[in-house]
């Protein structure tokens, strides 16, 4: 039987997580990538911008 997802997502994250992992992939999305150093610029794109995938930061 198979299991429904819908019912089981917090998020829309999670229910695409959860349809990735059942499919056997998992897909990553990087809207954009900061310095370190720019943890405070990062973390204001992130509250304000909407960014349309995840937003890193590397050292």
């Amino acid at each position: 039987m198979p299991t429904c997802l819908i019912q089981s997502a917090a998020t829309v994250d999670d229910l695409l997580a959860a349809a990735a992992a059942a499919a056997g992939r998992i897909d990553v999305v990087i809207d954009r990538s900061f310095a370190l150093e720019d943890a405070a610029k990062a973390h204001h794109y992130a509250d304000t911008a909407k960014p349309l995938g995840r937003v890193v930061m590397t050292p």
